[in-house]
């Protein structure tokens, strides 16, 4: 007898662009982004190039690392990383971590990341240019998505030029 496949059903352009971009242009303070920067704060800089906080689950902080030479050097360090954790981000709840050594999916990323709390509002002229450049999308989902994404990436280029070299 065959298998039967499962069908994962059709998601529009719009919804995948915004689980792609969601935390550049909706929430930069979400969970995830919070975790990020809590993460990079308790471990300094030179830890976070070469970790990166997956998920928290049930008060387990599950973190990726990728040496192994660094997941023996976090599971020394744990106690104190996990107390600065506790002190600095208390709604995370988290009660304990759990390494793993793997690739970093985001190493280009967490090396280039500046903590910055929020953009500033676009400005008019910003507004203006994002509404021209979406104004032939007909989705009006992805239209939206796609101008605060644009507009996004406007603020950020007129805020931190250094932030699109590389």
């Amino acid at each position: 007898m065959a298998k039967q496949r499962k069908q994962s059903g059709f998601h529009s352009v719009a919804h995948l662009i915004k689980k792609v971009t969601g935390h550049l242009v909706e929430h930069p303070n979400s969970k995830a982004h919070l975790l990020w920067r809590y993460w990079r704060r308790a471990v300094g800089d030179h830890i976070a190039r070469h970790t990166e906080p997956i998920r928290l689950e049930n008060g387990v902080l599950h973190v990726r690392v990728e040496h192994s030479v660094w997941m023996a050097n976090l599971a020394f360090m744990k106690p104190q990383i996990l107390m600065t954790l506790q002190k600095s981000y208390p709604q995370g709840k988290i009660s304990d971590l759990r390494f793993r050594e793997e690739s970093l999916k985001s190493k280009p990323a967490a090396e280039a990341k500046k903590t910055v709390p929020s953009l500033p509002p676009a400005i008019k002229s910003e507004q203006q240019q994002a509404k021209l450049i979406v104004a032939k999308v007909q989705d009006p989902d992805l239209k939206v998505l796609l101008g605060r994404l644009y507009e996004s990436h406007l603020v950020r280029k007129r805020t931190d030029p250094d932030f699109y070299k590389n």
